[in-house]
């Protein structure tokens, strides 16, 4: 995901133009499976940021949205479906004001032996369908994690619960106006008196 900045490939026909950092990028993505899935201009007449993946269940949505900052690209915004593996994965109990995270620079990475003596063939046979599959998969490499990955407890930071300062109202009518002017450009992105406005609201 990310400004691509490859302005000539089609990826609803899925052409690209012989030229080598295009042919690079598209090679790629059509060797390794992967799709592109923004179908809209990101600036101007231009699909120059892309989203790619190899799994099109994983991405539901994908539309644009306000451009950030003094940008002239408009932002991608995407959901991702994902869903959370109850068994196999390692378990902390909810002793808050604590939490706690996975110390990957510190993992014993002979975790990769572990993993090499288990029985893949055996265990992939067991299961008739592809989730099954991929859940016996998850199971067995989060047991290893719990194995050779330390956990580390820290208290929960009371800053993280403190409110969050409201926008003064200068600030909430410069975003509404700025929002209303960029909804203007995507309908009429020729359009030099829109662009001048929408640059004069940013840098104010």
């Amino acid at each position: 995901m990310g400004d691509f900045n490859l302005p000539y490939i089609n990826w609803d026909s899925l052409y690209c133009p012989d030229e080598l950092i295009h042919k690079i990028v598209f090679d790629f993505a059509i060797n390794h499976g992967f799709a592109q899935l923004v179908n809209y201009s990101t600036r101007e007449q231009n699909v120059l940021d892309l989203v790619f993946t190899d799994n099109d269940c994983l991405i539901t949505d994908v539309k644009p949205c306000l451009p950030l900052g003094h940008s002239d690209h408009s932002s991608v915004e995407l959901t991702l479906t994902m869903s959370s593996i109850k068994n196999g994965k390692p378990t902390v109990t909810n002793d808050a004001p604590y939490h706690y995270h996975y110390l990957w620079h510190r993992g014993d990475y002979k975790m990769a032996c572990y993993l090499s003596g288990v029985d893949w063939y055996t265990l992939i046979g067991q299961h008739p369908s592809v989730e099954s599959m991929w859940n016996s998969l998850v199971i067995v490499l989060w047991f290893a994690v719990g194995l050779y990955v330390p956990l580390r407890r820290n208290a929960c930071d009371a800053a993280q619960h403190i409110k969050k300062p409201t926008k003064s109202r200068k600030l909430r009518k410069c975003a509404i106006k700025k929002l209303k002017i960029w909804n203007k450009i995507r309908k009429y992105p020729h359009n030099s008196k829109l662009r001048s406005d929408y640059r004069e609201c940013v840098h104010s």
